[in-house]
């Protein structure tokens, strides 16, 4: 499979972190930062080893992101 960079926006909404992968519309939430991002990245990991499981990495075609949305 071609390898992929996804990004995530994390923001705390009152006391929890809503984490969101802008590529593939998938999101997560959790009490802290740390584990908002390892429930994201996981989240992420789940679905592309699906792709991979399911044999549709043709049909696989993460929603490209601007450029001005990206903060490294």
């Amino acid at each position: 499979m071609k390898e992929y960079i996804f990004h995530g926006i994390i923001e705390k909404e009152e006391d929890v972190y809503c984490a969101l992968c802008l590529e593939l519309d998938i999101a997560t939430e959790a009490d802290t930062l740390e584990d908002a991002k390892k429930n994201l990245r996981e989240a992420v990991e789940g679905y592309v080893e699906s792709v991979v499981r399911d044999g549709e990495e043709d049909e696989f075609i993460p929603r490209p992101v601007p450029e001005e949305v990206i903060k490294e």
